[in-house]
């Protein structure tokens, strides 16, 4: 039987058989799995991410630093060496850390934006144990041009695999920028988000309760930069002496930028940071902390998340008072009410 086989096949037939059929058996001849295939291979059941932080720092329009803290809390009920995890955004510069350095982790790119991460544990991570990390990089999608470069639109979303319970975007904008204001546009998205004015501006979205391949997506237009001011060309007014030139310059920059701090203030402010400023006007420019509660209806907390862009803003001044604070309207809280 054997021999008549070998007369069928031929000795050259027999040795693509051979091989074939090692191919068959050999793990190293399988393709790459497509990222489809590897996406439904990750469970959402081994791990809850608590806290997801995103930190998006535009430090200018072509550099973008974002750094993603990650919380993650075992749910599986054994001993997990590594999580893996789905980045999407077209990125460079890769590095994970925690609070101890630098972290083992490997890479598989799928396209420009699609990059599947896995990190590895220090140690096993027990069932019901968490461990927090945060991953670096630099983003290589630059905001848009828009409108003959007058501003500049930028997006990021981002997904996970796992579900998450919480969820903080902070954006920060290029110095010496501000939010873009223009009829018929929205200046960013969602508009739950909330403005802070300082040396630079940044918003903030918080969100909650996100399913696994759920996404979240935010963005904002800002103008560009407002150039820094010729400092030599003051120093060439004193020398020249054109005292009354700086005197008048000065006078116009103290009016700009008190003009500049009212925008600021109207523009960033949510109807809810608005309302409490109008109570506590309402109030001879000063009111308890537990009586804006009464006189809204927010709950303790909402009202402190409400007050602290408010604090930060110079628009009101909060002091102890006991078990309890007293709020107070500050000068510039009584223009932007005006």
């Amino acid at each position: 039987m054997k021999d008549k086989m070998q007369q069928y096949l031929g000795p050259r037939r027999l040795l693509f058989l051979a091989i074939f059929v090692f191919l068959l058996n050999c793990p190293l001849a399988y393709s790459l799995p497509s990222e489809s295939d590897i996406s439904y291979a990750i469970d959402p059941t081994l791990f809850e991410i608590e806290n997801h932080d995103i930190k998006i720092d535009i430090l200018s329009v072509n550099e973008i630093n974002i750094a993603e803290k990650f919380t993650v809390l075992n749910v599986y009920n054994s001993s997990l060496d590594s999580i893996d995890m789905w980045i999407n955004q077209s990125l460079s510069n890769l590095d994970v850390r925690d609070y101890n350095g630098s972290m083992s982790f490997s890479t598989i790119e799928f396209s420009e934006s699609s990059h599947l991460l896995n990190i590895q544990f220090r140690s096993g991570l027990l069932n019901e144990s968490s461990a927090t990390f945060v991953i670096w990089y630099v983003l290589d999608r630059v905001p848009i041009a828009e409108s003959g470069n007058s501003y500049y639109f930028f997006e990021f979303y981002t997904s996970s695999s796992y579900p998450i319970r919480e969820q903080i975007i902070e954006v920060k904008i290029p110095e010496r920028s501000f939010i873009h204001e223009e009829e018929g546009l929205t200046p960013y998205y969602p508009s739950d988000g909330f403005a802070i004015a300082g040396q630079r501006v940044f918003l903030s979205w918080t969100f909650s309760t996100i399913e696994p391949d759920e996404q979240t997506f935010i963005f904002v237009r800002f103008d560009k930069p407002i150039k820094e001011t010729p400092v030599l060309g003051i120093v060439f007014g004193v020398i020249g002496g054109v005292v009354v030139g700086i005197g008048t310059t000065l006078l116009f920059m103290r009016r700009r930028e008190k003009k500049v701090v009212q925008q600021i203030s109207t523009i960033y402010l949510s109807d809810t940071q608005k309302l409490l400023l109008k109570l506590i006007s309402e109030s001879e420019g000063k009111i308890l902390q537990k009586d804006l509660c009464i006189e809204t209806g927010y709950t303790k907390s909402r009202i402190s998340r409400n007050i602290v862009p408010l604090e930060e803003q110079g628009l009101v001044e909060r002091d102890k008072w006991g078990k309890n604070y007293i709020i107070r309207l500050t000068e510039n809280g009584r223009k932007v009410v005006e």
